[in-house]
C-alpha cells in the first residue's frame, strides 16, 4: 500500500502496542517512514532507560516522554534516543481539560526550556484540537507560543506547527 505522500511519521499509541505488541514497529517500518513511540514515558531514569531502550530495539525512531518528571529522566531518555541513533520529543503540556489543573503558572515553559537544555531533538506539542475550528491544541495552539524562544536557541527542532 503506498504511504500518502503527506505523511512524515507514524505515531503508535500504548492501545496499538498492547494489542499488537512491539513487533507492530518492524511490520510498519516497512512503510519507509519513522516510527514514534507515544509511550509518554514517565519514571525515573533508570527505568525510562530501560524502557526506551527497548523502544529502539524494537525498531522505533523516536520516543515521546514527559518533561514532569524532572531534567534526568528527560536526559535519560535523551540519551537512550542517541545511542540508538533516535529522537526524544518531550511533552510540555496537555492538551485535555484537566491538564489546565497542573501544567500552568510557567510550568510548561519550564519543561520546555529543560527539554532543550537535556539536548531533546523536539518538543511535542499535543495533537488534540482544542476549542472551535481545526488546530493544534495546547502550546502550538495558543496565538502566543510560550516554546518560541527555546526553538529559536536553534538546539531544539520544535513540533513544526505554528501557533495560530
Amino acid at each position: 500500500m503506498p504511504v500518502p505522500p503527506y505523511l512524515d511519521a507514524i505515531k503508535i499509541g500504548y492501545p496499538l502496542a498492547l494489542s499488537a505488541g512491539l513487533s507492530i514497529a518492524g511490520e510498519l517500518k516497512k512503510e519507509g517512514l519513522p516510527l514514534i513511540a507515544d509511550f509518554k514515558v514517565a519514571d525515573i531514569p533508570n527505568t525510562n532507560t530501560l524502557i526506551c531502550d527497548q523502544v529502539f530495539n524494537a525498531g522505533f525512531s523516536g520516543v515521546i516522554c514527559h518533561g514532569f518528571c524532572g531534567m534526568d529522566s528527560v536526559k535519560a531518555c535523551v540519551a537512550s534516543a542517541r545511542a540508538h541513533k533516535g529522537e526524544c520529543f518531550v511533552v510540555a503540556e496537555m492538551s485535555h481539560p484537566g491538564g489546565k489543573e497542573f501544567f500552568t503558572g510557567g510550568l510548561p515553559e519550564q519543561i520546555a526550556a529543560n527539554a532543550v537544555i537535556a539536548g531533546a531533538g523536539r518538543d511535542h506539542c499535543p495533537g488534540n484540537p482544542a476549542g472551535p475550528g481545526p488546530g493544534p491544541a495546547g502550546l502550538c495552539g495558543r496565538k502566543e507560543d510560550p516554546l518560541a524562544r527555546y526553538r529559536d536557541t536553534g538546539r531544539g527542532r520544535g513540533c513544526g506547527r505554528k501557533p495560530r
